[in-house]
């Protein structure tokens, strides 16, 4: 393995680590805020259930960023493409450099400093809002460094500009999705339910409740998330076997769930722990539904937004007055702020390493 495929590769894993210890904050905050379980027994069971998520459910959203997202190559001639009828194709290693209007061309798969650029920019981005407590869109930013890397190798043009615009749309529907079905449960299902039990068959039955729906979202999770570390590395082709890749990045996500997910669970789990055991996992089971419908779809959404967005959710069920409007500015300005970071800071990353 060249020296730059090797960095690619322990930048993913890092990108996975920081996953589990920025994103798992909203499975495990509950869990541990009331005291259902212990922080490391809640961390065990959390990285288990992203583990299992990234290797069953992972494949539609890697497939997106890895491969559909950008165009890995294009063949020159019928020689070279095992389907002569298709414009691109995924052969296992790069055998062209140029198209066949003779126009030099670099694509992911050939320009492994664009892999590189964006993993290192996600990570960085990532470990910062980590570092200080903050809980941050991990799929918007790597979204935000492929776009940006791009952009500065002056490749926009190969990008699949229709599907960047669904998954653009995936991240506003995805609070309000999560608003809609955190309403229904609430209202429909979980207040109907609560009000015909007595207390300690209450406290019984939602602690075990609130454990499913953590293991549920977690699986979700790593499902979703999963992409955003594996993605780059298949389509810059830096390792043989995705299999092995995948089990690596989950069990560094497990990893970063028992070492450095702590910070941030204690800032989430104030917010969620606050709302009481029918709400929060009223939040779970809505955010865990939504990002499980995208993950099917193979789109990368965010997992903090759809918990966000299912509390926003709760709220308007005691009334528009009752929503926190902290909150909602959350939403609003990680839609806007952490894509346009992570790519001028992709970009930077990417014409140093041109540099060097």
């Amino acid at each position: 393995m060249e020296l730059i495929s090797l960095l690619i590769v322990i930048a993913a894993i890092l990108v996975g680590l920081n996953i589990g210890a920025n994103s798992a904050a909203s499975a495990i905050g509950i869990i541990v805020g009331s005291n259902i379980l212990s922080f490391r027994r809640a961390t065990l069971i959390i990285s288990i259930s992203m583990l299992l998520g990234a290797l069953l459910g992972g494949g539609g959203v890697i497939r997106t960023i890895g491969n559909d997202l950008i165009p890995v190559k294009e063949c020159s001639n019928d020689g070279d493409c095992p389907n002569p009828g298709l414009d691109y194709c995924n052969t296992e290693k790069s055998v062209c450099e140029k198209i066949g209007t003779g126009k030099e061309v670099n694509y992911l798969e050939d320009n492994k400093e664009l892999a590189l650029s964006a993993l290192l920019a996600a990570l960085i981005f990532v470990s910062a809002a980590t570092i200080l407590s903050i809980p941050v869109a991990i799929s918007h930013t790597m979204i935000g460094a492929i776009v940006g890397v791009m952009i500065a190798a002056g490749l926009m043009s190969r990008m699949d500009t229709s599907l960047l615009l669904r998954i653009f749309i995936s991240w506003i529907s995805t609070p309000i999705a999560a608003i809609i079905f955190a309403l229904m449960i609430y209202r429909y299902l979980m207040i109907p339910l609560s009000g015909e039990m007595d207390i300690l068959t209450f406290n019984r039955v939602f602690q075990i409740l609130i454990i499913v729906g953590a293991i549920f979202l977690s699986y979700c999770l790593g499902a979703n998330n999963i992409g955003n570390a594996v993605g780059p590395v298949i389509g810059s082709n830096a390792i043989g076997s995705q299999t092995i890749l995948i089990i690596l990045v989950g069990i560094s996500m497990g990893l970063g769930v028992r070492a450095f997910s702590g910070s941030v669970v204690e800032t989430v789990g104030k917010e969620i722990t606050s709302m009481g055991p029918v709400m929060a996992f009223t939040s779970q089971l809505s955010a865990g539904i939504v990002i499980y419908i995208f993950t099917v779809m193979g789109i990368p959404v965010s997992t903090t937004q759809a918990v966000v967005g299912s509390i926003i959710g709760i709220g308007l069920t005691k009334g528009i007055r009752t929503v926190n409007i902290k909150t909602t500015e959350h939403v609003l300005i990680g839609w806007i702020l952490t894509p346009i970071t992570a790519a001028l800071l992709s970009m930077l990353i990417y014409w140093l390493l041109m540099a060097i």
